[in-house]
């Protein structure tokens, strides 16, 4: 072969080899730039499922029970007003 033959397939494979590269360049940036946003969308969907049910629970839950006296301290007392009626109809038998 002649040299000059040989020097052009390099030149042409090398930029073969470059045109590869830029483009798994490319590709290996598009996944990165996937990869951290379903990561944080992954985050925010974390967030959504457990702060949801707790702000509907504070928000709309909770002052109905309010509403009809039942809050967790009352709970507790009443509770125990029934468990002090039962020992007194327990004794009276």
């Amino acid at each position: 072969m002649e040299p000059q033959s040989e020097q052009q397939e390099l030149k042409a494979l090398i930029l073969e080899n470059q045109r590869l590269l830029s483009e798994n360049n490319e590709i290996l940036m598009k996944m990165q730039r996937s990869a951290v946003r379903h990561f944080w969308l992954n985050v925010a969907w974390i967030v959504f499922l457990l702060g949801a049910p707790t702000l509907l629970f504070y928000r709309f839950v909770m002052p109905m029970y309010e509403s009809f006296g039942l809050t967790p301290s009352s709970v507790s007392g009443q509770l125990q007003e029934v468990n002090e009626l039962r020992a007194l109809l327990q004794e009276q038998r």
